[in-house]
């Protein structure tokens, strides 16, 4: 995680940043995935340095010459729908900074294409109906940022400075691996899907007891509690025998109807960031007059 006070800052800067964190806990070869704001040649440049690679959605209007040696290759994604597979150049083939690359096209019937660019050339040992399935997972992303801010009490801020958002946002991502793991391990022992557990009233629930331990346990006695589960042996060993009989039809998450697709509403920005709230008032106060 590289945060920043501004939130309203574009992520695709902090990616030089970030990346070396990424590269020195997390073993390589590693697979960097982008949205199209990623797609311009010096942020593939940086998901491919050290031996890794990268996955980048391409935008639209962003250019790409095809290698005039090589014929484009049609399949089927699983969900039957044709992809294109054309092999080329980011922008110019004589770019110096260009890089030899597959595109892969997936045409979606009354949507707009998705253009994806890798540095795997392989389709044989890297199919394009994997690298667009695993594309489409990062909408799980958004899933996630939603679940976050509706479940676990972000209509009220612990303060109103960004480092204070900053923690609590870290935090609240810290409690929703938690849920995820409570979730996974009722799916486990109920057999059912996890998709089909609500996280808002595991949470709910997970609450509650937490609040009538902080009432019933003083804080040194939950010191003393905690060291004998630290080990993700006795961990495991504990959420089992805690979870495998816990059950409640309660936890069992609503189905929702489908909804008629609308048309998108024009991007009007309505919004800014704390942070920049804040600079701009500091900056108006530094050029007003001295006066007395």
């Amino acid at each position: 995680m590289h945060a920043h006070p501004d939130g309203d800052a574009h992520e695709v800067r902090f990616v030089a940043d970030l990346l070396p964190v990424v590269r020195a806990r997390v073993p390589g070869p590693r697979l960097g995935l982008g949205d199209r704001a990623f797609c311009n040649l010096e942020q593939v440049d940086r998901f491919c340095a050290e031996g890794d690679h990268g996955l980048v959605r391409r935008r639209r209007n962003a250019s790409f010459e095809p290698d005039p040696t090589r014929s484009p290759q049609t399949g089927r994604d699983t969900a039957e729908r044709t992809s294109t597979e054309a092999w080329g150049w980011p922008g110019k083939r004589n770019d110096p900074r260009g890089r030899y690359v597959r595109q892969i096209t997936l045409e979606r019937s009354g949507e707009e294409p998705i253009f994806l660019v890798t540095d795997l050339p392989d389709a044989a040992c890297h199919p394009a109906s994997d690298l667009l399935l695993l594309s489409m997972s990062r909408w799980g992303i958004e899933r996630m940022f939603q679940q976050v801010t509706e479940v676990f009490g972000w209509q009220a801020l612990i303060r109103g400075s960004p480092p204070a958002t900053i923690f609590q946002f870290a935090f609240c991502l810290v409690l929703y691996n938690i849920i995820q793991v409570v979730r996974s391990y009722v799916g486990a022992a109920q057999r059912r899907p996890c998709g089909t557990l609500s996280s808002e009233k595991l949470f709910y629930d997970v609450q509650r007891e937490l609040t009538a331990w902080s009432v019933l346990a003083s804080p040194a006695t939950t010191v003393a509690y905690l060291p004998a589960w630290c080990s993700p042996e006795n961990v495991r060993a504990r959420l089992h025998q805690l979870l495998d009989s816990a059950w409640t039809k309660r936890w069992i998450k609503a189905s929702s109807p489908r909804r008629a697709c609308t048309p998108r509403a024009p991007n009007v920005r309505s919004h800014t960031s704390v942070y920049r709230i804040l600079q701009e008032h500091r900056q108006r106060a530094g050029k007003q007059p001295c006066t007395g």
